[in-house]
């Protein structure tokens, strides 16, 4: 068979440690279950909320890409862009005086 531990308290023991089968101090099991329901109750909740705000941040990206896809095409097909009137199309030049 099997060996057999004695419940002896042995030299090297820790005596302020209780035994591994007693409740922690201050938590009944009860209260211990309840405790990690709980817990486990919050991680659930905020994991819902996770899921949501990832969705509506992937509704936003899909909704960005189709934007970027469109403008791409769009500038694709007018071919290179006119050079706008309000931006010069040479440098100007600057003159510093010295006095």
């Amino acid at each position: 068979m099997g060996l057999v531990a004695d419940e002896v308290k042995r030299e090297g023991d820790s005596p302020s440690l209780p035994p591994s089968t007693s409740p922690l101090p201050g938590f009944s099991p009860d209260s211990y279950a309840d405790n990690r329901k709980h817990e486990l109750v919050e991680i659930s909740m905020k994991t819902i909320a996770l899921l949501k705000r990832n969705q509506q941040l992937q509704k936003r990206l899909t909704a960005l890409q189709q934007e970027t896809r469109a403008f791409v095409r769009s500038a694709l097909k007018e071919g290179t862009p006119a050079p706008r009137s309000d931006t010069p199309t040479t440098p100007r030049s600057i003159r510093f005086s010295v006095e």
